[in-house]
């Protein structure tokens, strides 16, 4: 549950608390006035008692003592009081020489009637009783503040959704969002934090790259001079090593160009449905084994009509440098590679990886003797297929599994 919907409900939970504590305060009244109400009463009951006895009429004018408790006497026959006919009265009390009723018209009156053996006596409250709709007025306004305070909240939340799609773009590998906010509250400060920290990580990043390209470009310089000086060479042994050699250090550096890219989230993954015959052909022309030598030093066990959806460049150089390190690092140079519907297994002799395949996370960050940059590279290259490589030591075999489903 997002930290907005946990707000909305201790408002929506505040709101029903207020309205049952405006309920009850109310009936409180209600009950407080019909209490005085007796109380009121009483004082005047020996009064209206005396008058009924001697048959005396009573008026507000001529007895100040109905006046002062805020009563106008009724007569028996008053229209007013047909209402009242077979309606229960809302309190009835006691009295020694009878017993007094009070009734509540339909717009809020109070009536009382005083009943005794000798006749009855109806009275009218003049003093005003608790309105609800004062009330339900107080309870109003009660929630219209509560409504003004979660708008005020959920205003100062607002940043938070800003903050969550920089987040998200940034996931996505844009560095070039600003989250800096003209606030000053806590928000505020995370956001113009996470600001300060991608301006830093996104100069960082454009120096590497920088240092990278211009490392690439000083590279290719002398190899092109060599690739140029190597044709003026007589055809034999040495002139076919050279190319090879060139050729070697041209594809690394188109390797160390697209891992670049790949890292800083430049790259743009192009899935299509490839066979694995091809690529298994592409990972070995990567690896400038000649039909021969790859025959020789792989054995191949393909599921038939085996199809992969992924990104052929990516999946072939991470292919290719697993399948370098298992021919590398085994005494007898060689390796097998099976695949199935959903799974490509490399498997080859030797020793153990000295830490677990996850230290590899780093560019030679477990190892400087080897199994360094190629396990860096593979491990990356399965993040970023959303693939999973996994590793065993099995009875003197090495074998990495690439999970492709």
């Amino acid at each position: 549950m997002t930290l907005l919907g946990k707000i909305r409900i201790i408002f929506v939970v505040a709101a029903l608390g207020a309205g049952v504590l405006f309920g009850l305060a109310y009936r409180y009244q209600v009950n407080q006035f019909r209490s005085q109400l007796i109380d009121r009463f009483m004082q005047v009951a020996p009064f209206c008692h005396a008058q009924i006895t001697h048959k005396q009429p009573m008026t507000s004018d001529k007895d100040p003592l109905l006046s002062t408790g805020g009563f106008v006497s009724l007569h028996s026959n008053d229209p007013i009081l047909l209402q009242f006919v077979q309606t229960q009265p809302i309190k009835i009390h006691m009295m020694p020489r009878g017993k007094a009723e009070i009734y509540q018209s339909k717009n809020g009156q109070y009536y009382t009637r005083l009943q005794t053996k000798m006749g009855d006596q109806w009275l009218r409250n003049t003093q005003s009783p608790p309105h609800a709709i004062t009330m339900l007025s107080w309870y109003g306004l009660a929630l219209l503040s509560l409504g003004l305070l979660y708008l005020w909240l959920a205003r100062s939340l607002r940043p938070l959704h800003t903050l969550h799609r920089a987040v998200e773009q940034i996931k996505h590998g844009d560095l070039s969002v600003r989250t800096r906010q003209p606030r000053h509250d806590e928000i505020a400060q995370v956001a113009n934090t996470l600001d300060e920290a991608l301006r830093r990580i996104e100069s960082l990043i454009d120096s590497r790259q920088l240092f990278l390209r211009a490392i690439m470009h000083e590279l290719k310089t002398p190899i092109a001079k060599g690739k140029l000086l190597n044709a003026f060479l007589e055809e034999g042994d040495n002139r076919r090593q050279y190319e090879a050699l060139f050729e070697r250090l041209s594809l690394l550096l188109g390797e160390f160009a697209q891992i670049e890219q790949m890292l800083t989230a430049h790259y743009r993954l192009r899935p299509a449905e490839y066979r694995a015959e091809d690529l298994i052909d592409q990972a070995l022309e990567l690896m400038l084994l000649d039909p021969e030598e790859a025959t020789e030093q792989i054995t191949q066990d393909l599921e038939s009509s085996s199809i992969l959806k992924t990104d052929f460049n990516l999946f072939t150089l991470m292919l290719k440098n697993l399948i370098d390190n298992a021919l590398t690092h085994s005494p007898d140079q060689h390796a097998i590679l099976s695949v199935t519907a959903d799974r490509w297994t490399i498997t080859n002799t030797g020793t153990p990886l000295p830490h677990p395949l996850e230290a590899w996370r780093e560019p030679f960050g477990a190892s400087s003797g080897g199994l360094g940059l190629g396990l860096y590279v593979a491990l990356n290259i399965a993040d970023v297929l959303g693939m999973e490589l996994r590793y065993e030591h099995r009875e003197g075999v090495n074998v990495f599994v690439i999970n492709t489903g």
